[in-house]
């Protein structure tokens, strides 16, 4: 399917070179409202902002994107705006697994979900629409991702955890088992998880506490 990058920063790079790993879909260039048209990022064109893709469209040169927002205020939800934004003029909105990932036959990964290099999925656990595990997070046996979370590199989630969704896992966070961490929650950097999180909060620490 040949498709466009919604977002050419880092993570677009991250998608792009993932994209390409996977060899699933082609990319046609990047979308991106802050960058120039014509621009070149990595080997690949920016075709212009968010106002052209109906013109793409109709022309038939696209027919799929994907979003790639990642910092950790706001993006997730971003993605879910821009996701069914896009859905609604035509476009299908793909994920990625890239080849380096490792993933079990009885994990479940909604088509949606970006999965990146060296992330790890076990057994019996689930990845919800539109979701990031970023390079090398883990995700171990039995854990409930829901929608819209990022995982960022690195982070570690033991089994039968779950995750709410719009949630961000700090880069190299660790999350004990059985923990349930709520809707649209922070865990900062470096952070050890031990009890439970509620909807919206914020922790940070070893062990995390609430910020």
């Amino acid at each position: 399917m040949k498709i466009v990058i919604y977002g050419a920063g880092g993570h677009g790079k991250v998608i792009y070179d993932a994209v390409i790993s996977e060899g699933k879909n082609e990319v046609i260039g990047f979308i991106d409202d802050g960058k120039n048209k014509g621009e070149n990022i990595l080997d690949c064109e920016i075709l212009g902002g968010k106002k052209d893709l109906e013109k793409l469209i109709k022309e038939g040169k696209i027919e799929g994107i994907i979003v790639a927002f990642a910092d950790v205020t706001g993006a997730n939800k971003l993605r879910e705006k821009f996701n069914h934004e896009f859905k609604s003029i035509g476009l299908k909105v793909v994920g990625v697994i890239h080849p380096m990932a490792i993933i079990s036959n009885y994990a479940s990964i909604h088509p949606t979900a970006q999965i990146l290099a060296g992330a790890m999925i076990s057994v019996g656990s689930k990845i919800g629409e539109g979701t990031i595990v970023n390079h090398y997070a883990k995700v171990d046996h039995d854990c409930n991702i829901g929608n819209y979370v990022h995982l960022a590199p690195n982070a570690t989630l033991c089994g039968n955890v779950s995750v709410n969704n719009y949630s961000y896992i700090g880069a190299s966070s660790s999350i004990k088992e059985k923990i349930k961490i709520g809707k649209s929650v922070i865990v900062g950097m470096g952070s050890a998880v031990i009890n439970d999180v509620l909807d919206f909060r914020r922790v940070i620490g070893v062990p995390a506490k609430e910020k």
